[in-house]
């Protein structure tokens, strides 16, 4: 299994492991975009990885599939309780359960509280504008973009997208991650040249991370699905990666040590030395 990443990019062990480090901080918040049901459950995989979904902020771009997300809530639960799991995700599920029992304990009140807002990863200026709640600080995350061929090219919405992103963070320090695959199907669409340049310009170092957390959530309850609904877990477990976009920081914050290590390295790729 090819955990490398996308053929037009070069992989970082250790930016992989600060990312990891980073979306498993409890103290980060962490905003996902661009929901459908190829990605309903990964926000519920990482809150239960961090013990809470303190700080995770799921949305919702057409408003409708309530019951879909419920569902999806109620099989990771019950997926994750019967399965025979590796002891941290056993440790992890305790105490997510006991965060859930302050909720309410019920799988509505569960898939309300991931699914309360709506956003388009297009316009998250306008987001954060009407949910103050959300701090402008948090990790930004894309995942699987895709869009009908009649709604334009999914390059330009990655495009899109970043330049968004970038009108929030503004400053330094921003992380945006995209999840992508390298599934010839889909990895030609994204044309990572033209991606990488337009993020450059606005400020961002790029990192491919790999898959190895995305793998991780698999573990958690994460379930990939296609958005026509055909079954691609399986088939697509092994092409999932993460690339994170930085903005180099002049001077890193001590008390994010992760943050520091991923900021520093987009200061050595950049070339602009730390100070």
């Amino acid at each position: 299994m090819d955990l490398s990443g996308s053929p037009h990019t070069v992989f970082s062990a250790d930016a992989a492991k600060a990312l990891n480090d980073i979306l498993l901080d409890k103290t980060r918040s962490v905003l996902f975009v661009g929901e459908q049901a190829n990605y309903r459950t990964l926000p519920l995989a990482l809150g239960i990885a961090r013990g809470s979904l303190n700080g995770v902020f799921a949305t919702y771009y057409e408003k409708g599939g309530e019951a879909a997300r419920l569902q999806d809530v109620v099989s990771v639960m019950q997926l994750l309780e019967r399965r025979d799991s590796h002891p941290d995700v056993r440790h992890a599920l305790e105490e997510f359960l006991t965060y859930l029992s302050g909720l309410g304990d019920t799988w509505q009140t569960l898939s309300d509280h991931i699914y309360a807002w709506k956003a388009d990863a297009r316009y998250l200026p306008r987001f954060f504008e009407e949910h103050p709640e959300c701090p402008k600080d948090a990790v930004i995350w894309f995942e699987s973009p895709w869009r009908q061929r009649r709604e334009g090219p999914v390059s330009e919405l990655l495009c899109e997208f970043i330049q968004s992103a970038s009108e929030v963070q503004e400053s330094s320090g921003g992380i945006v991650i995209l999840g992508t695959s390298t599934n010839m199907a889909y990895s030609p669409e994204y044309k990572w040249d033209e991606l990488v340049r337009h993020a450059e310009q606005r400020g961002y170092t790029h990192f491919d991370c790999g898959g190895s957390f995305v793998l991780r959530m698999y573990d958690y309850g994460y379930y990939h699905r296609s958005g026509s609904g055909m079954p691609v877990h399986n088939a697509l477990r092994g092409s999932m990666i993460l690339h994170a976009f930085v903005k180099p920081r002049s001077k890193p914050l001590s008390c994010f040590s992760c943050t520091c290590n991923l900021t520093s390295l987009s200061h050595q790729q950049s070339g602009t030395p730390v100070l």
